[in-house]
C-alpha cells in the first residue's frame, strides 16, 4: 500500500483538467481511501458503496489540498481511534485537533513576571504576544479557568498571523510592522512546534513539573495554583509561595 507520509521533497503532480495541481497527489488520496477500506471493511461499504469512487477521491483531494502535511498525518492518526469511516468534514476536524494551551499559559504567567526583572526567556514569540494581549495584571490575577479561555483565543489569533514579530528587548520600543519578522516558513515551523506539544487535551505533565519545581524554588503564586487546579489538588492546598 502506498504510504501516506508526505515528505518535504514530494512534488505536486502536474495540473490537468481531471486533477487540479492544488489537490493532494492522487497516490496520497488513493492510500487514504485504501486505508479506510481495510480499516472499516463493511462499514466503509455501507457509507460510500453507492458513491462514484473517482469523483469522491477527486473531491476529497481538492478539499484536503489546503491542509499541511502535519495536519494530514494528525488526521490519519486520529482516524485509527474512530469506529466509523469519517465524512470529509469529520476528517478535516480530525486533522485540526483543538489545541490545549495550558503549558503555554504557564510559561506566559511565569515569564511575564520575570520580564519585570529582566530575566524572561520565551520558548516561542507567539506565547509572548498572546501574553501581551491578555496583559500582565490579568495574567497574575484571573482564575485559571478564565485565563485559559482568553489565552487560547489570544494564541489562536497570534498563530493565525502570516508573520510573528520576535520578542522585543525589555526596554526597547516595539518593532515597526514588517521589521525583524520571521519568515513565513519559520513561522509555520514554530506554530507546528507549539501545536505538537499542546494538542493533546488532558495532558497534565506540565502541571506535575511545576509542582516538582515548587519544592525547589519560589514560583509565582498563580503558577502553582494553576498547576494544582489542573491536577485537582487546589482544594487540598493550604499554602503556597507568594
Amino acid at each position: 500500500m502506498t504510504q501516506m507520509t508526505p515528505s518535504p521533497s514530494t512534488p505536486r503532480q502536474p495540473a490537468s483538467p481531471d486533477w487540479p495541481q492544488s489537490a493532494l497527489p492522487k497516490p496520497w488520496i488513493d492510500s487514504l481511501f485504501e486505508r479506510m477500506e481495510l480499516s472499516y471493511g463493511e462499514k466503509f461499504s455501507k457509507n460510500w458503496g453507492t458513491v462514484d469512487p473517482h469523483k469522491m477521491k477527486r473531491f476529497w483531494a481538492i478539499e484536503l489540498g489546503q491542509l499541511t502535511r502535519d495536519q494530514l498525518k494528525a488526521g490519519v492518526e486520529a482516524m485509527k481511534r474512530a469506529e466509523w469511516p469519517p465524512t470529509l468534514s469529520e476528517f478535516v476536524a480530525m486533522c485540526k485537533p483543538p489545541a490545549n494551551y495550558s503549558e503555554a499559559l504557564y510559561e506566559a504567567i511565569e515569564q511575564i513576571q520575570k520580564r519585570d526583572e529582566g530575566r524572561d526567556q520565551w520558548s516561542n514569540p507567539a506565547i509572548y504576544w498572546a501574553a501581551i494581549k491578555i496583559g500582565s495584571f490579568d495574567l497574575r490575577n484571573l482564575t485559571h479557568k478564565d485565563l485559559l479561555k482568553r489565552f487560547t483565543d489570544a494564541m489562536e489569533k497570534v498563530v493565525a498571523q502570516e508573520t510573528i514579530e520576535p520578542v522585543p528587548p525589555r526596554h526597547a520600543a516595539l518593532p515597526a510592522p514588517g521589521q525583524g519578522v520571521a519568515s513565513k516558513e519559520r513561522v509555520e515551523a514554530e506554530v507546528a512546534k507549539i501545536r505538537a506539544t499542546t494538542k493533546v487535551p488532558g495532558n497534565r505533565d506540565w502541571a506535575k513539573r511545576i509542582l516538582e519545581r515548587e519544592k525547589r524554588e519560589k514560583l509565582p503564586y498563580m503558577v502553582g495554583q494553576m498547576a494544582r487546579q489542573a491536577l485537582g489538588l487546589d482544594a487540598q492546598h493550604k499554602g503556597g509561595s507568594i
